[in-house]
């Protein structure tokens, strides 16, 4: 119940609160307050949902999690009258169905206080709540192939992309199963963790003819300041990360289905330190020397879709480069390599042992 809840109200760690004017009133209800809220979508993004801010749903939610009103915003009264209390605010464009095609999802959460005799007007500044991925195939794939599709499927269900499919299609956050599949040979597999507001660009990209058709994706993030926008390559007819080298390195989203490994390289960007089981510090001061969180993305903020690194205090290197309290300002968002073991590491697969970083 409580991941279905996530699914369906999950604001991808957003978002922008607003408290902002108070108006002291007389009410007709006493010891009652009243909350006002208005909508609007943030400036810098390019909203492609048609759904207006009338039909938006609204849910707004005491300390405990009881629902008090829910319903669409073009429906609710302006303001709400509430009990004096602590409540939490949701708004969705609307609820998080399968995968499809420019389909993209907004929403925005806000918590507030609601005192009486007093008016808030609360700004809700909505953002986008899901993940895009588009496909296309470069000049020399499309040449060596005439019958290929992609299959992509997440945890609300798949798409299918056919060889001529140009539009975006948008995804739940967290993993994704990415199928190649070409007439006459074997489908090609790889997987990839997506955050809300990825924007993800795969190129597939042709290999030698009759090479073996195993594929690997190599990450080179193109980040701009609006959305995440990622650009991947997805070479046909070049080995596995096999994380022997640190060109070879795994992913953090391939190390973490390994299981265990020795001696292997992982590469992923630092996106914070303090780790726990549950999360971690994405931003400083911190605290602790011993650890370090990388990911595939560097604006991840998912414990489930990060990796901690141990800083072991031998070799000292590792602590006097790595260490997050004196470096953290530093390393954040910055790409990374590390040489340990794959191993459970605070309840998740993580590297221990760590010997060297790059």
């Amino acid at each position: 119940m409580k991941r279905k809840m996530m699914r369906n109200w999950m604001l991808g760690g957003a978002l922008l609160f607003m408290a902002s004017a108070c108006e002291t009133l007389s009410w007709s209800e006493e010891g009652k307050g009243a909350l006002s809220i208005r909508m609007q979508r943030e400036t810098s993004v390019m909203v492609k949902s048609g759904v207006p801010f009338g039909d938006y749903l609204i849910g707004i939610t005491n300390q405990v999690g009881t629902t008090i009103i829910s319903g669409m915003y073009s429906a609710l009264p302006d303001p709400i009258t509430l009990d004096p209390g602590a409540y939490t605010v949701k708004a969705l464009s609307e609820q998080m169905g399968a995968p499809a095609f420019e389909k993209p999802v907004y929403g925005s959460t806000v918590d507030v206080g609601v005192t009486a005799g007093v008016k808030n007007t609360l700004q809700m500044i909505c953002t986008q709540i899901n993940a895009g991925l588009r496909i296309v195939y470069d000049t020399d794939f499309k040449s060596q192939y005439e019958t290929y599709h992609v299959k992509i499927t997440g945890e609300d269900g798949f798409l299918t992309y056919q060889e001529d499919e140009l539009r975006t299609g948008y995804f739940a956050p967290g993993a994704l199963q990415i199928v190649l599949s070409i007439e006459g040979q074997e489908p090609v597999q790889v997987s990839k963790n997506v955050i809300a507001r990825d924007m993800l660009v795969l190129t597939v990209v042709g290999g030698e003819t009759g090479s073996p058709t195993t594929g690997s994706i190599g990450l080179n993030f193109s980040v701009d300041t609006t959305l995440v926008w990622r650009r991947e390559e997805w070479k046909l007819g070049t080995p596995s990360n096999d994380g022997q080298t640190p060109e070879t390195a795994y992913t953090v989203a391939e190390a973490q289905l390994l299981g265990t490994a020795n001696n292997v390289w992982i590469c992923g960007y630092i996106v914070g330190g303090d780790t726990s089981n549950n999360a971690f510090k994405t931003e400083p001061p911190f605290t602790a020397n011993s650890n370090l969180v990388i990911a595939d993305s560097p604006l991840e903020t998912v414990r489930a879709n990060s990796m901690a690194v141990e800083l072991p205090t031998s070799p000292a290197i590792l602590r006097t480069t790595f260490g997050m309290p004196a470096n953290g300002p530093q390393l954040l968002g910055r790409r990374s390599w590390f040489r340990g073991n794959v191993e459970t590491y605070f309840g998740h697969p993580g590297l221990r042992a760590t010997k060297e970083g790059l």
